[in-house]
C-alpha cells in the first residue's frame, strides 16, 4: 500500500521496525504521532504523551505504580498493546530470554500488567531510536534480544 511504501522510504520508520515486536504500520503510527522528537525532553514524557506511562501515586513515602492512563493517543496505544501482547506470547512460546520479563513473571505480576510494562518499554525504546536516528541495538536493552 501507499503507507507501507512511504514507511520504507523513511529511515526513522525502518529504524523503528528494527525493534522486536514493532511492524511497519505501528512504526508509521509512532513516527506520525511523534513529529519532531526533540520536543520531548525525556522518554518518560514521550511515553506519557502516547498514554502508556503508568500513573504513579504516593503518600507517606510509599510509592504505588498504578495502571496506564486512559488519555493519550488511542490508535498508537492499541497498536502498542497488540505488539506487546504478541511480543509476550512469542517470547513465552520460544522461551523467555529476558531477565526483565523472567523476574516479573516469577514475582507473580499479572500478564495484563506485564503487557502494559512492555508497552511502556517499547515506547521508551522507540523514543531512543527516534532520538538517536540509529536502529535498535539489542546489546543496549534488556528486552528479549530476538524473537525470530
Amino acid at each position: 500500500s501507499y503507507l507501507e511504501d512511504y514507511g520504507k522510504q523513511q529511515a526513522a520508520c525502518a529504524n523503528l521496525c528494527s525493534i522486536p515486536g514493532i511492524g511497519m504500520k505501528t512504526a508509521l503510527a509512532i513516527f506520525a504521532e511523534a513529529g519532531d522528537i526533540s520536543r520531548f525532553p525525556s522518554a518518560r514524557k514521550f511515553a506519557s504523551f502516547l498514554g502508556v506511562a503508568p500513573r504513579i501515586s504516593g503518600t507517606g513515602g510509599k510509592v504505588t505504580v498504578l495502571c496506564i492512563r486512559k488519555s493519550g493517543k488511542s490508535t498508537v496505544k492499541k497498536m502498542l498493546f497488540m505488539c506487546a501482547m504478541d511480543y509476550l506470547r512469542t517470547s513465552l512460546r520460544k522461551g523467555v530470554q529476558s531477565e526483565w520479563i523472567k523476574t516479573r513473571l516469577e514475582s507473580g505480576v499479572s500478564r495484563q500488567k506485564l503487557i502494559c510494562a512492555i508497552m511502556n518499554r517499547l515506547a521508551r525504546i522507540a523514543y531512543a531510536v527516534l532520538k538517536t536516528g540509529q536502529p535498535f541495538n539489542p546489546a543496549k536493552s534488556n528486552l528479549v534480544k530476538s524473537l525470530r
